[in-house]
């Protein structure tokens, strides 16, 4: 845990730790759960509003690793796998960030799904 950053250190000792998955965007998406939370933590680090880097995951491969509860170069070869399917990309610095696939994919079908459900109500309601 050495290697960690501050930050890192603070997530990982507090316990804040979760990822919710659509199964739906999963699949579509051909992930398994393991890949699919690693995008997930990466989409969520890289839009934090206190991050260094505007818009992109600068958390090591060791606190992704230790997030998600893997090994190091599982999370490697997992980021690999999530670059080659269009579903992440690395900056000059080696930072990470999702990519627009990602975002219609996963982001966009959660707030659609929150408008269907909010549609749903009101036809309850007029009821």
């Amino acid at each position: 845990m050495d290697n960690l950053s501050k930050n890192e250190k603070y997530i990982l000792n507090r316990g804040v730790k979760f990822t919710t998955i659509d199964h739906v965007a999963r699949e579509e998406l051909n992930l398994d759960l393991t890949e699919y939370a690693i995008a997930d933590s990466i989409y969520h680090l890289s839009n934090g509003p206190s991050n260094k880097v505007p818009g992109w995951c600068n958390a090591s491969k060791e606190y992704l690793a230790r997030f998600i509860g893997r090994k190091p170069r599982q999370v490697f070869n997992i980021i690999n796998k999530l670059i080659k399917a269009g579903l992440i990309e690395k900056n000059e610095d080696l930072l990470l960030r999702t990519t627009e696939k990602w975002f219609e994919t996963v982001v966009m079908r959660k707030d659609r799904m929150k408008a269907i459900r909010k549609e749903i109500e009101m036809l309850i309601n007029k009821q």
